[in-house]
């Protein structure tokens, strides 16, 4: 990951991030963590989130690296995704459940429920104001409304199960990829199955 100059590598093994000046690749200050990272992230305005092997979100900012807060959400998370241009976060992970949180205070919003499988992806419109999730290994997207954190519909399911979705640079398809290695395109809209 990088961002204001600096190149960021979590290290799975250790309790640490890796930095590295991005025009130079010179080391920098290791940045410790209270755990391993699972994954980093870091948003628009700086803040670095790393979720840890032991199923927490630690926030910080960049370059201070002044802990903001840390969470245990108690499942193991899949994704991890900053809502712009708004001031949240989301996860979601194998308990089926979305978390959306407060970026800047580490509070918990809504809790988004309607996945039979474990969640792994989480994608959001530009506008911050719907979220496309996938469950890995299930075959249904499912549409949120983010500001209420309301459920507005599922597609029908796709012929296989899905390894990844990633929305189109103009927002009118979804792309799945889904396990058999072939590639899908479903139109951004939910159908009027509310199951």
């Amino acid at each position: 990951v990088m961002d204001a100059g600096q190149l960021l590598i979590a290290d799975t093994a250790q309790p640490c991030c890796h930095m590295f000046d991005s025009r130079t690749l010179a080391p920098l200050p290791r940045w410790d963590l209270r755990a391993p990272p699972k994954q980093v992230a870091v948003n628009a305005a700086g803040e670095l989130v790393a979720v840890s092997q032991h199923d927490a979100i630690e926030v910080h900012r960049l370059p201070s690296r002044e802990r903001l807060w840390s969470r245990d959400t108690g499942s193991a998370i899949e994704d991890i995704v900053f809502v712009e241009p708004t001031n949240r976060l989301l996860t979601a992970g194998r308990d089926r459940v979305i978390r959306q949180w407060d970026l800047t205070t580490g509070r918990l919003l809504h809790e988004m429920v309607g996945h039979r499988e474990a969640i792994g992806d989480l994608n959001v419109t530009a506008d911050g104001r719907t979220l496309i999730s996938g469950g890995r290994y299930a075959t249904e997207i499912l549409f949120w409304h983010l500001p209420t954190g309301e459920y507005l519909g599922r597609t029908a399911p796709v012929s296989q199960a899905i390894h990844h979705l990633r929305l189109s640079a103009d927002e009118a398809w979804i792309l799945v990829y889904q396990m058999d290695g072939t590639l899908r395109t479903i139109p951004l809209r939910p159908s009027a199955n509310r199951g």
